[in-house]
């Protein structure tokens, strides 16, 4: 932990629950591996939010799911096609 502190907000409530450990991780286990190294660094307050997502917050939960799965299957550099946001 490097003392950086996130709140990450998200209308998945498996996401959530499951990085709170309420639910089993079924499936997919080298993403939620990533998953898992990824937010090591940091402290994380996970929050569910049922209602009212923002389409940019939409928007940021697809960029990071993009770019996990580019450093998962072992990537560097910019995803083609994909501005750094």
């Amino acid at each position: 932990n490097n003392g950086s502190r996130v709140k990450l907000i998200s209308d998945s409530q498996y996401l959530i629950k499951t990085m709170q450990g309420e639910y089993k991780r079924g499936t997919n286990h080298a993403l939620w591996a990533a998953l898992d190294t990824l937010t090591r660094a940091a402290s994380i307050e996970w929050v569910y939010k049922s209602e009212g997502t923002s389409p940019a917050l939409k928007q940021c939960h697809d960029r990071a799911f993009l770019e996990m799965s580019w450093l998962r299957d072992g990537h560097n550099g910019p995803i083609p096609g994909i501005r750094p946001g």
